[in-house]
């Protein structure tokens, strides 16, 4: 029958400091998934990046395939996004057209 191990105390990476005051070898405020998760974190945001990621790019169709979001809080998180360097957004001019059909203009 194999042994059971046991786990050694984790130590910190070569080259990694202990920062005073915190827990862990890097600290909270230098985990790269603590501040991930404080840039995608939340109920909606992660919701909004897999639409945006399928193509959906249109405020409408975002508005309408991501349920019960609130057109005031997918326009928060979508600048919330675009402030964190994650989104670009690109802003069209559509104006009306007077058509030749029409006959008046």
């Amino acid at each position: 029958m194999p042994q059971a191990s046991t786990l050694a105390k984790a130590q910190p990476a070569q080259g990694v400091k202990n920062v005073p005051g915190t827990k862990g070898a890097m600290g909270a405020q230098n985990c790269p998934v603590t501040k991930c998760l404080a840039v995608i974190g939340g109920k909606d945001k992660p919701l909004i990046l897999f639409l945006i990621a399928r193509g959906v790019n249109h405020f409408g169709a975002l508005h309408r395939q991501s349920g019960e979001i609130s057109k005031h809080l997918l326009t928060q998180n979508l600048r919330q996004l675009e402030g964190d360097g994650l989104l670009h957004r690109k802003v069209f001019v559509q104006g009306f057209r007077a058509s030749p059909a029409s006959g008046r203009i």
